[in-house]
């Protein structure tokens, strides 16, 4: 899955929803940094994409729960 978001992602970047899914994957295999940075990349893209970020990076074998959603949102703005 990891392959084809990136494939997806070099034919089309301002797909929001690709990078979503692709920070899903990579926070699956543990890479919360670069997870990180693909959600920071959805939500620079399309703000209505928190949600579901902040839903998805605690719900990870090795996720982050925020209590604080602003905070969150500078986090991943980086």
């Amino acid at each position: 899955a990891i392959t084809a978001y990136r494939r997806t992602l070099d034919l089309s970047p301002e797909l929001a929803e690709a990078h979503v899914n692709l920070g899903i994957c990579l926070q699956q295999t543990g890479d919360i940094a670069a997870a990180k940075a693909m959600f920071g990349r959805a939500i620079r893209l399309r703000s209505d994409t928190f949600g579901r970020i902040a839903q998805a990076l605690p719900a990870a074998p090795r996720g982050e729960l925020w209590l604080d959603s602003e905070r969150l949102r500078r986090s991943l703005a980086g």
